[in-house]
């Protein structure tokens, strides 16, 4: 499978820490989507090493705009008409980033695991000052601001593989929500703002874990958001050969 990027080339970036704003398919008004639970941490305070990248096979320079983005285009809008449009096939037969080179942001989301790749749709790279994301849940559009970290590449594009799969949608079956319900924490302060981010930022951690023989980063523990973690890692998806690509 491959996919758009979209690279505004005036674009360079200088690389921020804190890097994942809420989606505006999952924003609200007020507080009434915030969990009840206690955030573990603040933030994001570690790498994930282990993480393999495929090959990319194909790269090729499109004459057009996306629809999603020629729709969209004006003085007020995030897609440009200076914009390249690139088609990206990888090795490992998946799906794509930023204020950075288009080499860097290939890279980027080659780093992100298949299984969670794949449900990545148009991607679109933004200047900004401030490093910055969100997706839509029901196309898995993604639009990057500035220089974003790992982390952020897997959160978005498990929010694509959450709007495609229904897991925090009103329309699913509710088991991760009942998952939610029975434990005390989540893992930082932004899970604490919806359910939607508690699952995108819960599986940034379950990666971690995966590419690092089921070790939690520092200063997470198990055992409070146990139900979560056991939904996530039941789910086919995030099975060890599927996440990452089996032989």
């Amino acid at each position: 499978m491959s996919l758009h990027v979209l690279f505004a080339t005036f674009l360079t970036m200088s690389q921020v820490a804190r890097s994942h704003f809420i989606p505006l398919s999952s924003r609200a008004d007020d507080d009434s989507d915030e969990l009840q639970k206690t955030a573990q941490n603040m933030s994001w305070e570690f790498d994930i090493p282990g993480l393999s990248r495929p090959d990319v096979t194909k790269t090729i320079l499109l004459p057009d705009l996306p629809e999603a983005c020629s729709d969209n285009l004006g003085d007020d809008e995030e897609c440009t008409t200076s914009m390249n449009v690139v088609n990206v096939t990888y090795t490992d037969s998946s799906s794509p980033n930023a204020n950075t080179t288009m080499d860097e942001a290939i890279d980027s989301l080659a780093s992100v695991p298949v299984a969670l790749r794949q449900y990545v749709g148009t991607v679109m790279l933004m200047p900004g000052d401030v490093a910055h994301a969100y997706t839509w849940l029901n196309n898995g559009e993604t639009h990057y601001f500035g220089v974003n970290s790992i982390h952020t590449w897997i959160h978005e594009a498990s929010h694509a593989f959450d709007g495609a799969n229904a897991i925090t949608s009103e329309t699913g079956d509710g088991t991760f929500s009942a998952a939610v319900d029975a434990d005390t924490c989540v893992p930082d302060t932004y899970a604490v703002t919806s359910i939607v981010e508690d699952f995108a930022q819960l599986s940034v951690i379950i990666v971690y874990a995966l590419a690092n023989n089921y070790t939690l980063p520092a200063g997470y523990k198990a055992d409070c958001m146990a139900h979560q973690i056991y939904y996530i890692l039941g789910l086919p998806a995030y099975e060890p050969a599927t996440l990452f690509g089996g032989d």
